[in-house]
């Protein structure tokens, strides 16, 4: 079945494709994804109610038969656990795994070779990459079953909010295939039940005729990025358009309020906000009972640590995401740096999972700007937290730091924007800073996208000092 999918999407022309995918859609879809696909996701509806110990014996095992894997076959970690002294067999707890060194996006770049098992032909995996603010492409591996794997962990969050396969989504998360030299800069997608909108081409003109082409359909869902959303939804309040769903379904940036509130006022639904990587490592989904989430024990084993490595167990504390993922072994990853940063809670979850909380995602590593003193504040209570009633007459907003004191702060503005408005925003910044910041307005006819179509609210030239840390809306020195 594997070898049929690899030929069918390598060689079979886009003309039979277009007969054949619709057809795809109805299959049932224990065929449509596979076995794995459908054995996971029976494992995550029985597993969704475990008890704590339950969690851990399962976590256990998984663990040591990664372990087993990654030092027998793959050559990074077999020649690190021979200089550790490591063998897979004496694991007893989960601690034992804070024996192996934690592991960064660099180190794997340097030896992307070494990270593959050899019980894998890379000429057969899957291919991806992905990228930081160096803008240097990281690349990964995985096999196409365990990608699908990867997609039954994610279908399993969103039947939270009602979502099946069978729903016909909306995705604004990049660019699509159709030709854009004829000005299409949409795509229907039969095999995955999907209209897909490039977000590289939102202009008022476009996203008119992508509101009515929704308004023909019967969409349940819109899957996105919230930056690339949250102008669509803008937009149609802007003309007082709606549209109602069942849900939005958000990952792959942070989430802020004032998004959040636009978009389920325009599409009169839920916000659902899921975390994760491409690199399969963690995954975390909002509970359908709060906005609180859920880390999934059955993806991998999530460790939040402080600067100095260790776990962070207070109520209220953060820390940054180093993660060990069970489901690619073509290119296991232990104990790799995420540079995501959480707030925890210690507080039991109303629904009853036996899940370790996070209370919300803080950001990434870069999500800071620095000011003149020296003191570090985070991106959210710089702005984000703040409600500046500009945020209504901004199409787009970045922030820009090269140089500790002083801030590039780039707008599209959209219609009524004016002085006040800019002076508003320089006012309560400079407030939240106490004057620690040099601001200039830049007001460019556009800010471009990132390679993957996302749109990156800080670019974050400098690099925190090794004893800073974050502490809830700023992050401060020791």
């Amino acid at each position: 079945m594997e070898r049929i999918r690899s030929i069918y999407s390598s060689w079979c022309p886009t003309s039979v494709k277009g007969v054949l995918d619709p057809l795809h859609g109805l299959m049932p879809d224990r065929i449509r994804f596979g076995e794995n696909y459908a054995r996971t996701l029976n494992l995550l509806k029985q597993s969704d109610r475990w008890f704590a110990d339950e969690i851990h014996d399962y976590q256990l095992k998984e663990m040591k038969r990664l372990l087993t894997h990654a030092i027998a076959t793959v050559p990074f970690y077999k020649k690190l656990a021979h200089d550790l002294g490591v063998d897979a067999d004496s694991i007893r707890d989960l601690k034992a795994i804070r024996q192996f060194p934690i592991i960064t996006k660099e180190i794997i770049r340097n030896n992307v070779e070494d990270f593959l098992s050899n019980k894998y032909n890379k000429s057969h995996l899957f291919h991806g990459t992905t990228a930081g603010t160096s803008g240097e492409p990281f690349h990964f591996y995985s096999t196409y079953d365990q990608t699908r794997v990867g997609w039954a962990f994610v279908v399993n969050l969103w039947r939270r909010v009602c979502y099946t396969p069978r729903d016909w989504r909306i995705v604004l998360r990049g660019a699509v295939a159709s030709d854009v030299k004829k000005n299409v800069y949409w795509q229907l997608n039969h095999k995955n039940k999907e209209l897909i909108l490039s977000t590289y081409h939102m202009t008022d003109e476009n996203m008119l005729k992508y509101f009515e082409i929704i308004r023909k359909g019967h969409y349940s869902f819109l899957h996105c990025h919230p930056s690339s959303a949250y102008i669509l939804a803008n937009f149609m309040k802007k003309y007082n358009l709606s549209y109602k769903l069942k849900a939005v379904l958000a990952s792959s940036e942070a989430l802020y309020l004032f998004q959040r509130k636009t978009m389920e006022e325009v599409f009169q639904c839920r916000v659902y906000s899921f975390y994760g990587q491409s690199e399969q490592v963690a995954l975390a989904g909002e509970c359908e009972l709060a906005e609180t989430f859920h880390i999934q024990p059955e993806y991998g084993i999530t460790e939040i640590l402080d600067l100095r490595g260790e776990e962070v167990t207070e109520d209220h504390g953060v820390g940054e995401i180093v993660a060990t993922g069970f489901i690619n072994d073509a290119m296991p990853l232990i104990r790799y740096r995420t540079g995501d940063h959480v707030m925890i809670s210690s507080h039991k979850c109303p629904c009853g999972r036996n899940h370790r909380i996070i209370e919300r995602l803080v950001g990434r590593s870069y999500d800071y700007v620095i000011t003149k003193d020296g003191r570090i504040i985070s991106l959210t209570g710089l702005i984000f937290a703040q409600h500046f009633s500009a945020l209504a007459r901004i199409k787009k907003m970045q922030l820009r730091q090269k140089e500790r004191g002083s801030l590039e702060i780039w707008i599209v503005k959209d219609d009524g924007y004016d002085m006040a408005d800019e002076s508003e925003i320089r006012c309560r910044m400079m407030d939240c800073v106490k004057h620690g910041l040099e601001l200039e307005f830049q007001y460019p006819d556009e800010i471009p996208l990132s390679s993957r179509g996302k749109h990156k609210f800080m670019i974050q030239k400098l690099e925190l000092e090794p004893n800073a840390h974050v502490e809830g809306n700023t992050v401060e020195r020791n």
